[in-house]
């Protein structure tokens, strides 16, 4: 299956002509997008050209028929176990264990993941609130707030008034927040994300699609997260040679070393100076088109060809 871009309209994130785009799927209520993020920061800490990555959140939601609770109702300690049991149609017993693993997943890259205090929330509002974010450049900074509220502090992020408040400490006008809601203004961008993950073939969160050549399903680890952005990268901006491969002003361990003297007798002239020919620094190029819907999947690392 080959991917395709018809869903696909400029963004507000602004991306520099010498840059990689990412664009992450993902839903402020599902845990391994919370590692997954940690892993991708790791990796992207590891990337020589870590300046020049323009990061772009999407919106996914895990179960868009979910009805918020309110920041009022009262926690349901086990409500969590429950609601995993049923959709896996496994005991709570079973449910229990699978949050264990998960907390301690979350704990190597971190974080502290309080399953007991998680509150039932739609994320449709939430989204749009990302959304906005994007347009004053902090996306990445209420994403992290709404993350960090839903799983570690027993948030109730389907709740606009938390929501106005928890975009609020990110950084945004809350006023502002407030009116967008009300309004619905990214109502049709939230639309857009998820129809564009079908159009994409994007079942599961998180996803990562990287400068629209490779995608990426899963929480991988930081190392195949980092191979695949110096992929990219090597690909997208490959080295360019100038010069033949014969050219005797380089040092080496073994090839040039007979040619040094000569090198250094040829320099010591003011006319080599002059007529030397210069050779230009390696160049970086682009090497396919800017709208090229991507090829290839990575599922666990490994790549296969749509």
């Amino acid at each position: 299956m080959r991917w395709s871009t018809a869903c696909w309209e400029p963004t507000l994130v602004k991306q520099r002509e010498d840059s990689l785009k990412v664009e992450i799927w993902s839903d402020v209520v599902c845990p391994w997008c919370h590692i997954g993020k940690r892993r991708f920061e790791e990796a992207l800490s590891r990337f020589p050209h870590r300046d020049q990555v323009v990061v772009e959140w999407k919106s996914f939601e895990l179960d868009p028929g979910s009805k918020s609770s309110s920041a009022t109702e009262p926690s349901d300690a086990s409500g969590y176990a429950r609601r995993l049991a049923s959709k896996y149609s496994t005991s709570q017993a079973e449910g229990e264990k699978m949050l264990a693993s998960m907390t301690a997943a979350a704990a190597v890259e971190g974080l502290d993941f309080r399953f007991d205090r998680a509150v039932v929330a739609n994320t449709f509002d939430a989204h749009q609130v990302i959304h906005l974010a994007a347009e004053h450049g902090i996306q990445d900074e209420v994403k992290e707030r709404l993350l960090r509220a839903y799983f570690s502090e027993g948030e109730a992020v389907g709740d606009r008034g938390v929501l106005v408040r928890l975009a609020a400490e990110a950084g945004l006008d809350a006023d502002e927040v407030r009116s967008a809601l009300v309004e619905q203004r990214f109502a049709s961008a939230v639309r857009a994300d998820e129809a564009e993950a079908t159009a994409l073939g994007i079942r599961g969160v998180p996803f990562f699609v990287i400068d629209r050549s490779y995608g990426m399903s899963g929480a991988q680890p930081a190392e195949q997260l980092l191979e695949v952005l110096q992929r990219a990268w090597t690909e997208k901006y490959p080295l360019t040679f100038v010069g033949s491969a014969g050219d005797s002003a380089v040092c080496g361990p073994e090839a040039a070393r007979s040619e040094t003297a000569e090198h250094f007798r040829h320099r010591s002239s003011p006319a080599a100076d002059r007529t030397t020919e210069r050779t230009t620094p390696a160049r970086l190029t682009a090497s396919r088109p800017a709208d090229r819907a991507p090829t290839t999947v990575l599922d666990g690392g490994r790549p296969q060809r749509r």
